[in-house]
């Protein structure tokens, strides 16, 4: 694909004798968010005095680090030279970014060893990051619905029950999929298969489809209604340690939000892990907020909005108190907020002293 790149070069003031200089002092580019290639951004030169040499170390604006990168980020430069510093740009930080204008400062901060010395004779490049998006989204149809999780090999299977409560056969097609989205082969009533094109539920019948597989392996799935009419599906996760199972049922994938109480008190030796699943054609960026029972934020106003990226056709996962340690003790809903309505997911909450889990069902916003 062709690079969207926008880049506007302004020079930068007319040195003063004996201070180091830089340029250029701003520049621009542009991010289309359906694109695959990064814009690349201008090398930034830096020269030092004549009568001196010149340390170095850069900064950058606070929650922009995984975005842009600076290489060499330390640097030494002699008496009169200049060195051309080389900025990056980071899919993963650009993805995570809505639309919009975002001005970045990246920042050489000289290494005197009197700091008043060192803020006064800091420079700065001025990046501002535009994110567009002239992406093409395909929502599920009504006729398909979204499994967020599937877990299997080791001590997990995962069974899909299929009730048709219609007058009429349905038949559905499932297709299974890694964590990322990508299809994959799963053990699907003993076969190894990504893709089962038809499972024929008889009228006011129910079919289940055990999914498995030799190496633990997670990941999601669909099923989509070729005929007749969507059946009822719920899945059960079914663990032989401890023995034990536990259900979910799945609905359309029509929300941009939802939330699941959580429970990880010390007290009780209890554990709360998450499923998120999008069922876009693109990659999606979720906000994660953690509130109390009471309903009040667990981080501060100042922090910055939690987000993950939730693949296209995949799903996250991740167990609460171990990925954000701040909900270590504590119960009370995580808030999952995305863009398109196609996210779904739950809770499951382990209970480590009695040794079994549950579901914990997930709500619309």
């Amino acid at each position: 694909m062709k690079k969207v790149l926008s880049v506007v070069f302004l020079s930068l003031m007319a040195s003063m004798s004996q201070a180091q200089t830089l340029s250029p002092a701003t520049a621009a580019v542009t991010y289309d968010l359906s694109q695959v290639a990064l814009p690349s951004v201008p090398d930034v030169t830096l020269t030092a005095p004549n009568a001196a040499a010149y340390f170095y170390n850069t900064q950058i604006t606070t929650g922009f680090d995984s975005v842009v990168s600076v290489s060499p980020s330390v640097g030494y430069l002699p008496a009169g030279t200049s060195i051309s510093v080389h900025l990056t740009l980071n899919t993963t930080g650009l993805s995570a970014l809505a639309v919009g204008s975002y001005p970045v400062l990246v920042s050489f901060v000289p290494l005197y060893a009197n700091p008043a010395q060192a803020n006064a004779n800091t420079l700065s490049l001025v990046l501002t990051i535009n994110v567009t998006n002239s992406r093409t989204y395909v929502l599920p149809s009504a006729n398909d619905r979204t499994i967020p999780h599937i877990a299997t090999g080791g001590v997990w299977k995962t069974r899909i029950r299929l009730v048709n409560t219609s007058n009429s056969i349905s038949i559905n097609s499932l297709q299974f999929y890694n964590d990322a989205g990508v299809a994959t082969n799963y053990l699907v009533n003993g076969f190894s298969t990504q893709y089962v094109p038809a499972v024929s539920v008889p009228a006011k019948g129910v079919v289940d489809v055990v999914v498995d597989s030799v190496q633990p392996q997670t990941g999601t799935a669909t099923v989509h209604t070729v005929q007749g009419s969507v059946p009822g599906i719920n899945v059960t996760f079914v663990s032989t340690t401890p023995s034990f199972q536990s259900a979910i049922e799945v609905k359309p994938s029509s929300a941009s939000g939802f939330s699941v109480a959580f429970d990880n008190t010390t007290a009780t030796r209890r554990s709360t892990g998450v499923a998120i699943s999008n069922a876009l054609n693109y990659p999606q960026t979720v906000t994660l907020e953690f509130l109390d029972p009471t309903g009040v934020n667990l981080l501060p106003s100042t922090a910055l909005p939690l987000t993950a990226v939730v693949p296209a056709g995949g799903h996250i996962i991740f167990v609460m108190d171990q990925s954000y340690t701040f909900t270590q003790g504590r119960t009370g809903v995580l808030r999952v907020t995305g863009t398109q309505p196609t996210l779904t997911g739950f809770g499951l909450v382990f209970d480590l002293a009695a040794g079994y889990f549950f579901t914990e069902p997930a709500f619309l916003n």
